[in-house]
């Protein structure tokens, strides 16, 4: 009786192992296909390959150049599969390529459109300021809005148009602030303000990390202290200002005639006429 159970499990043990040797087989098969048609899938004959770089974005920089980058980065292999279709395709490593090539670049971002399309959307910075070296006057660069230096400048009638700083820096310049992020905000609220008032500021002189000069367009030089409060300055000045636009009968004719006007000095306000002594 014994054996008749023993055969039985046996014969049903050998059922299952059969059945589970199958479905190992058809997975093994699966697999193995499954690899052959990815493995198809990206070479450089699949329907997958990109065949277009499109550039969005580009305003300053070159479309053709910033597509090269890309060609580029297409054209490598890893280990035996092309990395230039829509399923490898190294957008991270594009990315990092365009920012590292071209410091006009703020922003990128890589993505595939379809199943052969390559969308390369950038942002620039935007020049708003010049930063010039005062030991070198023709070593300059651009700015945005933050004071983050991106470029260097090609002085023309364009770039000339900035609003320019004057300040000591090194040799490495592009791709940080030679003036720190709190100096150079307080510097523009007070620019903004004197604009609020009027007054354009064409040229800001960074005498050291605490002592500021901006020069409007009258010519008057404001002298102004980074560690003072800027609404208290500002309204020390613009009271001076009044006081002698009364004298003058134009303020235009008061700044005009104003070497500089320093307004580090709490209530105090020194001030020195063209060719004559400090007041």
């Amino acid at each position: 009786m014994m054996l008749g159970r023993d055969a039985l499990h046996s014969r049903s043990y050998a059922r299952k192992y059969k059945k589970r040797s199958k479905i190992f087989l058809w997975l093994a098969g699966i697999l193995f296909l499954l690899g052959i048609l990815f493995s198809w899938w990206v070479t450089d004959k699949s329907p997958l390959v990109i065949k277009h770089v499109e550039v969005v974005g580009a305003r300053a920089l070159s479309v053709s150049s910033i597509q090269d980058v890309a060609q580029n980065e297409l054209q490598h292999r890893y280990l035996m599969w092309h990395v230039g279709n829509a399923i490898l395709a190294p957008r991270k490593r594009i990315e990092e390529q365009l920012k590292e090539k071209f410091s006009l670049i703020k922003t990128v971002d890589v993505e595939v459109k379809g199943i052969s399309n390559l969308e390369i959307s950038i942002e620039e910075y935007e020049s708003t300021y010049l930063i010039c070296s005062q030991t070198d006057p023709s070593r300059c660069y651009l700015a945005d809005g933050t004071g983050y230096v991106f470029a260097p400048a090609i002085l023309s009638e364009e770039t000339r148009a900035y609003i320019r700083f004057n300040v000591t820096f090194g040799d490495e310049v592009v791709g940080s602030r030679v003036i720190s992020r709190n100096n150079f905000e307080k510097i523009i609220l007070f620019k903004e303000a004197l604009a609020d008032s009027g007054l354009s500021v064409q040229e800001i002189t960074v005498v050291s990390d605490q002592e500021v000069k901006l020069r409007i367009i009258e010519g008057a030089n404001i002298v102004i202290d980074m560690q003072s409060n800027i609404d208290e300055m500002l309204g020390n000045f613009l009271l001076l200002l009044a006081e002698e636009t009364e004298k003058n009968s134009s303020r235009e004719v008061f700044l005009e005639n104003t070497e500089y006007i320093d307004v580090r000095h709490g209530n105090k306000v020194f001030y020195k006429a063209r060719g004559e002594n400090a007041l």
